[in-house]
């Protein structure tokens, strides 16, 4: 069953991680439809209150609701809102019709309320256009009109990417160095975090630790007494620069402050890889990091997992035997 007249064509939910993926899936359908992506609706939202504001457009006011699902969704504070919102919408406000479920990692479980519906799409399988192109059959069946782009429609698109533009860029300017150096330390804490789980799961050998300077951390080191990894801070030395995160992989240990590295004979410990990360600022004006030289959002919770991944993997060559130690005195 579809409603009479709302405000939007599609309505889209999403973790803060999946911002891009969400913005691209806005921009597609944003040519034929009326969509509602929060970072593009702010103005709407302002002066409502927070929570009521994010329920709205799920509850009563989409032809169709969009989740960008993968586990940990609604499980934040805006998610969870959401997901209630996208509930009372199927069990009393239009029924299934009205969801689609666009599976983002084939190994996330659905929530057990979605039960075996059909509406689930797995986005690995058939990329972002088919999403787009079943989003857009879903939408006409729910007696949605496709809208032919025009001048004006453009132009607020045009007008919201140079707002984004323009606030992205102060936001990373040398002058708010201050707030970059905050998400710095956060995404040593998310290493820390699964560090700690690592090491009460399966090596109780993991030491790690951050080195501090005087006015924000400088580096992190993981090490097994095997292999290690360790993160450099590289500050903006200009305002026109944004600093980066290095992420270096080795071949022997390292030792995390305040302990010092033993003597090797030959060259020590041998870099293995390295991958530098930019600081970078979402659509929804949330500090993040993307790869130096990409394109693509990255959480800070993102990043810190992927690089206690990058040492996990690491430990598995050499387990494997494919890497050598180093020599020590």
């Amino acid at each position: 069953m579809s409603l009479e007249n709302p405000k939007y064509d599609v309505a889209i939910s999403f973790l803060q991680q999946d911002v891009n993926t969400a913005e691209a899936l806005a921009r597609k359908l944003g040519e034929v439809f009326d969509v509602f992506f929060y970072p593009d609706r702010q103005e709407e939202l302002a002066g409502k209150d927070g929570l009521e504001g994010f329920r709205e457009p799920f509850y009563d006011n989409s032809r169709l609701n969009v989740v960008l699902y993968r586990d940990g969704w609604g499980q934040t504070r805006f998610t969870g809102v959401e997901e209630r919102a996208i509930k009372d919408a199927c069990f009393n406000n239009g029924g299934y019709d009205r969801l689609f479920f666009l599976m983002l990692d084939e190994k996330s479980t659905h929530p057990g309320w979605l039960a075996d519906s059909p509406v689930r799409y797995n986005l690995e399988m058939f990329g972002l256009d088919g999403a787009v192109g079943a989003i857009k059959g879903r939408v006409l069946e729910n007696r949605g009109s496709p809208k032919q782009m025009t001048p004006a429609k453009q132009a607020k698109l045009l007008k919201a990417d140079a707002e984004f533009a323009g606030e992205r860029g102060r936001m990373l300017s040398g002058h708010n160095i201050g707030a970059v150096h905050t998400e710095v330390e956060s995404l040593f804490q998310e290493i820390e975090r699964h560090c700690d789980e690592v090491k009460s799961i399966s090596n109780p050998d993991l030491r790690y630790g951050v080195r501090k300077g005087p006015t924000a951390p400088e580096s992190y080191t993981i090490s097994d007494g095997r292999v290690g990894l360790l993160l450099l801070w590289r500050p903006p030395r200009h305002l026109i620069e944004t600093g980066e995160v290095c992420v270096q992989e080795y071949n022997s240990r390292l030792c995390p402050p305040p302990e010092r590295l033993p003597s090797f004979i030959g060259s020590g410990p041998k870099l293995l890889k390295e991958t530098s990360y930019e600081p970078d600022v979402s659509r929804a004006l949330e500090y993040g990091w993307k790869l130096k030289g990409h394109k693509g959002f990255l959480s800070t919770e993102e990043l810190g997992s992927k690089c206690v991944l990058a040492f996990l993997r690491v430990v598995e060559r050499r387990n494997n035997g494919e890497l050598k130690a180093p020599k020590m005195f």
